[in-house]
């Protein structure tokens, strides 16, 4: 095989032949092409061609310039001794052209100090100013670092003349002797070939004390200087330590070493970074646990553990086995199986399990005991009890909820001062309308922050919630003599007087609720407000004045946007007046109302969510005259998938299973299936006592499985609870909660049932009643052998239900047969689900 060098030699010699046809004025010409183009190699055959046959200045300056050019490529390379070969040719077929500044930067480089004297001899001997300035500082560079071989030079001359000041500066410097260090700076010249190795150290001596100094000082070093790189240095080491440490390891070995130094970092942390970084990129965990457990002793035993525990954090959930070592306490083994149990994803009663042996391991460590409030270990227990509550206490009646509340009260004794607890329970319990464990909790908070304005405006609202309205207005009062223009505040006293008002009517006082509507007037600061207070006035004047009655509440109805919300508007108020809305609404002569767009619509979800919100009444008798508009307004397509959603949970909350049931089915027909639409379907039917199918249990089987596989965690749950209520053995036999219930085992390959099985089934379907009904209508579905199956799993779940009790001669039914075709018995009809 022929060599690369050969086809090299081959090609030159071609390339020479093609030369000596071409004319010198062309060759001329593509040889600057070449130089242009920075294809050095081309250019230097092209000019020597030329130097064969045209004088000098045709050739020599372009031959010199694709020489260095050449050589600064291969010095750019790391390839020092060929770029210096280069150089030496440059000089050998150039005579005359004098030696550039970084031919002898890099004789300098590789120790030829007399060499590169010699050549700065000749720039001085020639008049090259430019390039004479510029080998001073290369020379000025070297002479800092050695000065031998440097007597040379005449006496006069300002590398050694200003380098005796720098030298002695560099030395005070470095033995920290500062003030010295100035005094020698002072006594350098401007335009010194040591000015740039002098910005830089009056920037460090100035870094300590102004940083934005020393900065703007290393930027006025030019990228060409000698001492540029030493400026990067210098800057490196003035970054923040966060951004020190990425941009250390960008940096060439010297710089490093020069920027370490000037950290003051210690030889051992020097070590030790060069160790993790030795092969030049962040080292993984693997190599870390080692250097942590390797240098144990000189990091800190209490720091190294903590590294450890953090990188074991960030391996969860899955930990490698050399992270459970002995290196880790147990209090940190406990804390690290509660991550992992979040970063896992587990039910909440696991995670919160793994957290309670974190919190017991602590208590372990007190005598069983919980530290003294305030300390930190009560604190890191507080902090638990926080996180378990979760950043939103479970609106359901459930466990979990129970579970958040302790949880957060714990956390309360443990850490009395954090304020947002107080303000997150308080809340909570007034919402679920438990209102004395608020008032407790209301005392507590107020003692430690008696003028907290969010504190004072929850003891408010739990004085609307309790009717305590004079307490109320004295609580608003006193936040608005803080807060003049607390917007909060005054909703609040507005409310706090118009429900007075409701409570005097009720009382037969309207005397008095006049009075406190004329006090509701004063803080009624929108047209909604002042729409209210005139909806009560018209109301309280209907049995005296009709007409005038009348003509206020239907221009109350239009400031309240008219159509469909103003209607319901002035039915709730008629309802918590004790009149009859219906009555009310054809006197007023608002009936039949019009078709509502989705404005209108969604204005009446929230007009519902705030009467359940603030009156904790359901609203059927508001709703009856206009529920046949509601009905038609399901099938609105103006309607989205979070209007549907707004609408239902807004009727969930008003007690309206069967307008909630409406809107569900509605939505379902878009989006079938959809797990929040399935539960109110299903959920609306349930209240009002419809029997449920297999279908609706199979829908919200599947329903629950789809939200808890998309993580809507919320929506599971609530399908999850359902799904305990409907489920014919109860929630043993669905699973536990915060897991999937398990498949009915239908379908699957005939094992025999046991015989105590087979004999309860005879006897219940022997048995007259409903629960034998039922179960004659699923053995019908699903036939006898799927139907012992599902028996045997309830039986393994402990939950068969109890044979009825059998009289010796049971009483004849009563009332007329009824007939299996009279629809009661289809089959899939199952009050057992």
């Amino acid at each position: 095989m022929t060599s690369k060098s050969k086809i090299r030699k081959r090609k030159s010699r071609h390339a020479g032949k093609q030369a000596a046809k071409t004319s010198p004025d062309t060759l001329v010409e593509q040889a600057r092409e070449a130089l242009a183009a920075g294809k050095f190699r081309d250019a230097i055959e092209a000019f020597k061609t030329l130097a064969k046959s045209e004088p000098p200045e045709v050739w020599i300056e372009g031959l010199a310039d694709a020489y260095a050019g050449r050589a600064v490529d291969l010095e750019a390379k790391g390839m020092h001794k060929e770029a210096l070969t280069l150089w030496e040719n440059r000089a050998f077929y150039c005579p005359g052209v004098p030696p550039a500044p970084r031919h002898l930067a890099l004789l300098l480089r590789m120790g030829r100090v007399q060499a590169a004297l010699a050549g700065y001899e000749e720039l001085l001997a020639n008049g090259h100013s430019a390039d004479v300035a510029c080998a001073r500082g290369h020379l000025a560079a070297a002479f800092l670092t050695d000065s031998d071989g440097f007597d040379r030079l005449r006496a006069d001359d300002p590398v050694l003349r200003d380098g005796a000041p720098a030298r002695a500066a560099l030395e005070a410097y470095c033995s920290s002797d500062d003030d010295e260090a100035a005094r020698q700076l002072e006594a350098i010249p401007f335009r010194s070939p040591y000015r740039d190795f002098a910005l830089i150290l009056k920037a460090l001596l100035a870094s300590a004390d102004d940083a934005n100094r020393s900065l703007g000082l290393l930027k006025r070093v030019a990228t060409h200087s000698p001492f540029h790189t030493l400026a990067a240095a210098a800057r490196l080491a003035m970054l923040p330590e966060w951004e020190f440490a990425s941009q250390l390891a960008q940096a060439g070995p010297n710089t490093q070493a020069f920027a370490m130094a000037l950290r003051g970092w210690p030889q051992r942390r020097c070590q030790l970074w060069r160790e993790l970084m030795r092969d030049g990129r962040e080292p993984d965990s693997s190599r870390l646990v080692t250097l942590l457990q390797r240098n144990n002793q000189a990091l800190g035993a209490d720091w190294a553990r903590q590294k450890l525990r953090a990188l074991a954090q960030a391996h969860l959930p899955g930990l490698p086995p050399r992270f459970t070592g002995a290196e880790l306490p147990d209090r940190d083994r406990f804390l690290l199986a509660a991550m992992g149990a979040e970063a896992e994803n587990l039910d909440l009663w696991t995670i919160n399990t793994t957290w309670a042996s974190f919190v017991d391991q602590i208590r372990a460590e007190h005598g069983r005991n919980d530290p003294p409030a305030g300390s930190d270990d009560a604190l890191r227990i507080a902090l638990v009890h926080r996180r378990c509550a979760g950043g939103k206490l479970p609106s359901l009646a459930s466990p979990e909820r129970q579970m958040a509340e302790q949880a957060l009260e714990e956390s309360l004794h443990l850490d009395p001062d954090y304020r947002p607890a107080y303000q997150q329970l308080i809340a909570h319990y007034r919402q679920t309308h438990r209102l004395q464990p608020a008032r407790y909790w209301l005392d507590r908070a107020l003692d430690r922050f008696p003028e907290d304005a969010t504190l004072l405006h929850e003891a408010l609202e739990t004085a609307l919630a309790g009717g305590t309205f004079k307490k109320a207005a004295g609580l608003a009062a006193r936040i608005l003599k803080q807060d003049p223009i607390n917007r909060r505040a005054k909703a609040s006293l507005f409310n706090a007087h118009i429900a007075h008002a409701r409570k005097q009517v009720l009382k037969g006082r309207n005397d008095l609720a006049q009075r406190e509507l004329e006090q509701a007037d004063r803080w009624a600061d929108g047209k909604p407000r002042q729409a209210q207070v005139a909806l009560m006035r018209g109301l309280l004047r209907l049995p005296d004045d009709q007409a005038a009655a009348v003509a206020t509440l239907r221009e109350a109805c239009e400031q309240l946007g008219g159509g469909l919300c103003g209607r319901l508007a002035l039915a709730l108020e008629a309802q918590r007046l004790n009149l009859t809305p219906k009555a009310v609404l054809k006197k007023a002569r608002l009936l039949p109302p019009p078709p509502p767009d989705r404005s209108d619509l969604l204005a009446c979800a929230r007009l519902l969510r705030e009467a359940t919100d603030t009156n904790r009444a359901r609203t059927p008798d508001a709703i009856a005259p206009l529920r046949g508009v509601f009905e038609k307004a399901a099938h609105s397509d103006e309607l989205g998938y979070e209007d549907y959603t707004i609408v239902c949970e807004s009727l969930r909350t008003a007690g309206e299973p069967a307008l909630r049931c409406t809107f569900a089915t509605a939505a379902l027909q878009r989006w079938p299936g959809e797990p929040i639409f399935v539960l109110h379907q299903v959920e609306g039917k349930d209240a009002r006592s419809v029997r449920l199918t297999v279908r609706d249990l199979h829908a919200l089987e599947t329903a629950f499985e789809q939200a808890r596989e998309s993580g809507d965690e919320r929506t599971s749950q609530r399908l999850l609870q359902l799904l305990d209520e409907l489920s014919p053995f109860g929630m043993g036999f669905m699973g536990e909660l915060g897991s999937p219930p398990p498949a009915f085992p239908i379908g699957e390959p005939h094992t025999p049932p046991s015989e105590d099985v087979a004999e309860w089934l005879g006897a219940i379907l022997a048995s007259p009643g409903e629960v034998g009904d039922q179960l004659r209508e699923i053995e019908e579905t699903l036939g006898r052998d799927d139907l012992l199956r599902i028996l045997e799993a309830a039986k393994g779940a402990g939950q068969l239900p109890p044979l009825p009790a059998q009289a010796d001669d049971p009483p004849p039914r009563k009332g007329r047969k009824r007939s299996r075709d009279d629809g009661d018995n289809d089959p899939d009809q199952l009050d057992l689900f």
